[in-house]
């Protein structure tokens, strides 16, 4: 009895020997799961191999042979898995990194699987969780430039989407945020300004801008923008102002406040009643800024004849002898300018915006067309295919009044036939795109080329 018993004992010393593993330093019980773990690990069986690699760990918490054996248990489980899965990849290898976190190739494959997953997730439009799976990248990679890219990016992403919400603050923030990831990036410059620009915090727009000006130096329209926010910025910076939760009026101390505040109530009419005919109001807050003819002339010089310009803010060619009549026109005008460009993003081609701004402009009031009937019955008439260009033809004023005049009728020709409606249908079909050959025939089911013919004849014969 004696000896049997003996030689039990010695074939289990013999048996865990074997194993190598040491048994004054664990529990027998966690070698039996290390073993079985270690064989369905062999055998590419993961999630056997985890369930028992676990329970070794339970027991022996400090041993790293058992500690190696499950983070590569856990490692490999997670690379096998299918694309579709990448958020239980990201939680195995997590796991695997936590337990052995001197393992670098484990936190390579963490840092890869946060990246994919965050690329995922950019793809269906989560910037938000996309940003947190960059971010993660990072924090175990600081210096790879490809993970700040990819932040970079996310951010700006996400920044453009605020600046098109009108969310202007937000979007300051982000593109910041950006830029510290992707700072030689040209259109993040560009839109960091114009965001700065919508809030009428100059100075940043400036600044923003000269360092995109640094990136690309021969880009024209980056000039031109540069160059007005310079004229615009002494003008400007001493400016009063009024303010409602929908717009600020801006004006020079030498301006009448009395004045400055009619324009103020023409600003709250024209939102309401041209706000009913779009079935569009401000989402966001803008700005007018009111200008005398020397200021409004230093800052457009080529335009000093007009009464307003539109370019994101509202700004309006006013004196202290500008009628209360002319006044609400050019409101009128100017505010209708927004309300295209908030509803179709700019994509409004000009003669119909320009018309929709006349109309707006004149509406209820008697307007002399027997010029445009002379130049009909001569067809002398501009083309429509012409019309958008005339109408910013500066050098010609001949030209852009007759398109002005022009856009104006055919304006009026379409809703009185069709209806407004049938114009908030057309905004809202450039606003997702459509080009305008399209929209004329979706909305009004005509060629352009009828439309031009029937406004033409009911012209002559009105």
């Amino acid at each position: 009895m004696l000896r049997s018993r003996f030689l039990s004992v010695f074939i289990l010393a013999v048996f865990l020997c074997n194993l190598g593993l040491e048994s004054d330093k664990g529990n027998v019980l966690s070698q039996v799961y290390y073993l079985k773990g270690a064989r369905a690990l062999n055998k590419g069986e993961y999630p056997e191999a985890i369930a028992k690699l676990r329970k070794a760990l339970e027991i022996s918490p400090e041993s790293k042979k058992i500690k190696r054996a499950l983070a590569t248990a856990l490692n490999n489980y997670s690379q096998s898995l299918p694309d579709d899965e990448i958020e239980k990849s990201i939680e195995l290898i997590e796991e695997s990194v936590e337990i052995c976190p001197e393992e670098e190739r484990l936190k390579k494959n963490l840092a890869v699987q946060y990246t994919n997953c965050g690329l995922k997730l950019q793809e269906k439009g989560d910037l938000a969780e996309a940003i947190e799976k960059f971010k993660k990248s990072i924090d175990l990679y600081p210096e790879e430039d490809k993970y700040q890219e990819n932040l970079g990016r996310a951010l700006n992403y996400k920044a453009n989407g605020c600046f098109k919400k009108g969310e202007f603050e937000e979007a300051v923030r982000t593109f910041s945020e950006a830029r510290q990831y992707i700072p030689e990036n040209f259109y993040l410059w560009i839109m960091l300004g114009e965001s700065y620009y919508k809030l009428d915090r100059l100075e940043e727009a400036i600044d923003c801008w000269g360092e995109a000006e640094k990136l690309s130096p021969e880009n024209q329209i980056l000039k031109q923008k540069l160059a007005k926010a310079k004229k615009e910025w002494p003008v400007q910076k001493d400016f009063r102002k009024f303010s409602s939760s929908y717009f600020q009026v801006n004006f020079s101390p030498d301006f009448s406040r009395d004045k400055a505040y009619e324009v103020y109530n023409y600003v709250k009419e024209a939102i309401w009643s041209i706000g009913r005919d779009f079935g569009v109001y401000p989402k966001e807050k803008f700005s007018v800024f009111v200008y005398q003819s020397g200021e409004f002339n230093e800052i457009f010089d080529e335009r000093e004849h007009i009464g307003g310009v539109y370019d994101g803010k509202v700004h309006l060619h006013i004196n202290e002898r500008t009628s209360s009549e002319r006044m609400s026109e050019i409101i009128r005008h100017e505010y209708t300018h927004a309300v295209i460009f908030w509803t179709t993003h700019g994509r409004c081609p000009v003669w119909l915006n320009e018309g929709l701004a006349c109309f707006e402009e004149k509406k209820d009031k008697p307007v002399d067309f027997s010029g445009l009937k002379k130049l009909a019955r001569q067809n002398k008439l501009l083309p429509l295919s012409e019309l958008s260009a005339a109408c910013y033809n500066l050098k010609d004023l001949g030209l852009s009044n007759l398109a002005y005049k022009e856009a104006h009728n055919l304006v009026k020709y379409i809703i009185a036939e069709y209806g407004f409606w049938q114009v908030r249908r057309m905004l809202a079909l450039f606003g997702e795109g459509k080009k305008e050959p399209d929209v004329i025939k979706e909305v009004l089911h005509l060629e352009p080329e009828t439309l031009e013919r029937d406004w033409q004849k009911k012209l002559l014969y009105e």
